[in-house]
């Protein structure tokens, strides 16, 4: 009896024992779930939150690259209308020279060289032809590109009104009015307005009948070539 009565106490002890330990056990494995849950809901908010920064990142990115798309067509088509409007400056800028086989109808042995830096230019050359007498000239306006152009245009216009207009013919004096005319057309006599703009000019009277050339020039010279010899008269 007494055996079997500790045998029962030993078996309840052990069965306290098994309780504790299973008990341990499943709370071990319960915090190792929590802890998992905790784990997966930690990856599953920061994928979430990445993945909403993913979302409003394309969605600013796409509307910033629309509204450039925008501007840069909008730009785009400002630079076609900007260039159509220079093209056609260019061909009215075409227009006022003189083609070179109507200067061939009264002046052989020469040349013209005409490039323009842009599509516009601030150089130009004029001639004028009356009888026996040939005035030609090469105007270098300052600036270049559409404010040279401008120039030319004003230089152009000038000359006719002094040569073709005024009837002066003798070189110094057509640059003398050209200077003065220059002046009076920018309003340059008047105080703070800028008087550096205007044209270096070379310019010929040729009197076939006379076989003279008269020239005139402001910053510009005269090249005369004699038996491949260059003699510059300034």
């Amino acid at each position: 009896a007494i055996v079997a009565y500790k045998d029962n106490e030993l078996k309840k002890s052990g069965d306290i024992i098994s309780t504790y330990k299973d008990k341990a056990v499943l709370e071990k494995k319960q915090m190792e779930t929590n802890m998992e849950i905790k784990q997966q809901r930690l990856v599953i908010f920061v994928f979430s939150a990445f993945s909403i920064l993913i979302i409003l990142f394309l969605f600013f990115y796409y509307k910033a690259n629309k509204s450039l798309g925008l501007k840069n067509r909008l730009i785009k088509k400002q630079q076609e209308n900007i260039i159509d409007s220079i093209n056609y400056a260019s061909r009215i800028q075409q227009s006022i020279l003189i083609p070179e086989e109507d200067i061939r109808k009264t002046l052989n042995n020469f040349f013209a060289y005409y490039k323009p830096k842009d599509i516009v230019s601030g150089d130009f050359y004029w001639h004028y032809s009356n009888n026996d007498l040939e005035i030609i000239a090469v105007v270098d306006c300052t600036g270049h590109g559409v404010p040279g152009a401008f120039m030319s245009m004003i230089g152009n216009t000038l000359l006719n009104e002094i040569i073709i207009e005024k009837r002066v013919l003798d070189p110094g004096e057509i640059l003398n009015n050209l200077h003065e005319s220059t002046i009076n057309t920018l309003h340059q006599n008047k105080k703070g307005q800028n008087a550096q703009d205007g044209m270096d000019i070379s310019l010929c009277l040729i009197d076939s009948k006379k076989k003279e050339i008269k020239f005139a020039g402001a910053k510009n010279s005269l090249y005369l070539i004699i038996d491949n010899k260059i003699e510059i008269i300034k």
